[in-house]
């Protein structure tokens, strides 16, 4: 079944079809050229791929090295989106002109671009896309290049070279069949460059300090990523399934986060082994080195599949969507993994183990905490634990959004208050009374203050907002003391508020909300804490209490 169009999506292609109608209007149909590349004198070679998704710019890269290898001397220049000039760093072409799509600066940008193309003077220019991107037809077609080549399609209208379209779907044979057509020797391999020498070996000490290799234990690295707009993206579920089962059958993994999933991390460090490295890396040649030192790469239908792919990385490829035939790598860079519905996690990790050549039933390489439990019992409890930490942190974090709303709403409603109820004195001014609640004011707002800030200044925020990288049990500063001093905090900083600002009324209303950290928050928070620190918080909780200290700091 199709998956609903996203409304930005829609409306980009409503955006691009009327602008295709509009072209239609203006200009006229290109007349055909005949072209032999071999008879030609190609001395200036525009190749253009002008989309903005990883992928699709990755799946160039064989064809640049072929123009290279076809004409060593000739002037080579890329246009494509601003990832491409970040991955082809070492790629054998001369210029990179980036496209945008940026609003609405894009509206002089492309005149600026079509002016330095034209001020070139390209012998040919070429539509890698393979008719499938009205940029890139726009581009080439308008580029003033001697002859303008892409395939036979619905924006074939400004080429004069117009290859027939080949019986081929597949987007890894596709252009290279078009590149035959055009007269070019296409290998069945190129060796990409996309890394050099020093980032390369860079890349391995990088994986090597990560994942920790010890003897003969294999790497494998895992991107829990994919778009999922278009519904590509493997449950978080699975993935922590998956990472924990490898973990513990003895495999070194390392789990990489792209911008998309960036803030994902805290859930998958509050679900996984500390062991386990969690990466985000927004240096594309540093990312590129570590996938390429992997000994397998796990991940959906997605950029960094095709990356994998044009690394020579061994490949487990995740098709949530049935167009594997349309997207999927070959056999021999990729093992493509579709099941109807889902991909079940058993299915993949046996998948994995029969790339590392590993024994599904753990031997050689178990994990010192698993040998004195049964395989099978042990592989079940560790990843049920960890699907349950990640549940629990997703449903904290739910909880704590809940409380963010609540504190607005108390902020919100005592700003009104103080709008229409100024401090008129409930206690007769002068009085002791009216001293004595100016004072608790400003001792509990003060109070309240100070203690927040001594908690966060002990690593309170990464505790409580589950972002910290490696969550740890925390036991200095007011943690010695009482175990929630943020939420104490909070408490003395509302109470303080109401107390300065006559708003009495409103403490009922407080009293709720501190209800709602007392009976559900705190609760949640300190249950997720015991699972995922162990027997290390229950003795905490043994020796420090809950709101009231035992004894005032020294």
């Amino acid at each position: 079944m199709a998956l609903p169009k996203i409304f930005r999506y829609s409306l980009d292609q409503k955006f691009r079809s009327a602008a295709n109608w509009i072209m239609r209007q203006v200009t006229t149909e290109s007349k055909e050229e005949r072209l032999d590349l071999h008879k030609e004198q190609l001395k200036k070679i525009l190749l253009v791929r002008a989309t903005f998704r990883m992928g699709h710019s990755i799946l160039a890269v064989p064809a640049i090295l072929l123009f290279r290898k076809t004409f060593p001397h000739a002037r080579i220049d890329f246009v494509g989106a601003p990832v491409s000039a970040k991955a082809f760093g070492n790629l054998p072409i001369d210029h990179h002109f980036s496209i945008t799509r940026r609003y609405p600066g894009s509206a002089w940008d492309y005149p600026l671009l079509l002016r330095q193309l034209r001020s070139v003077g390209y012998d040919i220019a070429v539509d890698l896309s393979c008719s499938q991107s009205a940029m890139a037809s726009f581009v080439v077609g308008f580029s003033r290049a001697r002859f303008r080549v892409g395939l036979r399609g619905k924006w074939d209208r400004w080429f004069n070279v117009r290859v027939p379209r080949p019986a081929e779907t597949n987007k890894y044979r596709i252009l290279p069949a078009f590149l035959r057509a055009l007269g070019l020797e296409v290998q069945e391999s190129l060796s990409s460059s996309l890394l050099s020498d020093r980032e390369n070996e860079q890349g391995k000490r990088r994986i090597e300090e990560l994942a920790g290799w010890g003897g003969a234990r294999p790497t494998v690295g895992v991107f829990v990523g994919g778009r999922k707009t278009r519904g590509k993206k493997w449950p978080m579920n699975n993935f922590c399934e998956l990472i924990t089962a490898l973990y513990w059958q003895g495999v070194n993994v390392v789990a990489f986060f792209g911008p998309e999933e960036k803030t994902l991390m805290g859930f998958y460090s509050d679900a996984l082994d500390s062991g386990i490295a969690k990466v985000f890396e927004s240096s594309f040649s540093d990312f590129a080195a570590m996938v390429s030192n992997c000994g397998l790469f796990v991940t959906c239908d997605s950029g960094p599949m095709h990356l994998a792919c044009a690394l020579n990385t061994r490949t487990v490829a995740i098709f949530q969507n049935p167009n594997f035939d349309h997207w999927g790598p070959p056999p021999s860079l990729a093992r493509i993994v579709h099941q109807p519905g889902c991909c079940s996690v058993d299915e993949v990790f046996k998948i994995c183990l029969e790339e590392l050549s590993l024994d599904p039933t753990p031997a050689r390489f178990l994990r010192k905490e698993s040998l004195s439990k049964s395989s099978p019992s042990m592989f079940i409890s560790q990843t049920r634990k960890a699907v349950s930490r990640l549940e629990k942190s997703i449903a904290l974090q739910r909880l704590i959004f809940l409380s963010r709303c609540a504190q607005g709403l108390f902020l919100f409603s005592l700003m009104i208050w103080t709008w229409f109820f100024p401090p008129s004195g409930i206690f007769a001014e002068g009085t002791w009374t009216d001293a004595f609640m100016d004072t608790a004011g400003i001792g509990s707002l003060s109070a309240g203050g100070l203690l927040r800030m001594w908690a966060l200044s002990h690593g309170g925020r990464c505790s409580r907002l589950r972002r910290a990288k490696t969550p740890e049990l925390i036991t200095t500063g007011p943690y010695s003391y009482i175990r929630h001093p943020i939420h104490v905090g909070y408490l003395l900083i509302g109470l303080g508020m109401i107390f300065l600002s006559d708003a009495f009324l409103l403490t009922l209303f407080f009293l709720a909300f501190f209800a709602l950290h007392y009976r559900i928050i705190i609760p949640a928070e300190e249950e997720f804490l015991k699972e995922k620190l162990g027997e290390g918080f229950d003795l905490y909780c043994k020796l420090v209490p809950k709101y009231i200290p035992r004894v005032l700091p020294g």
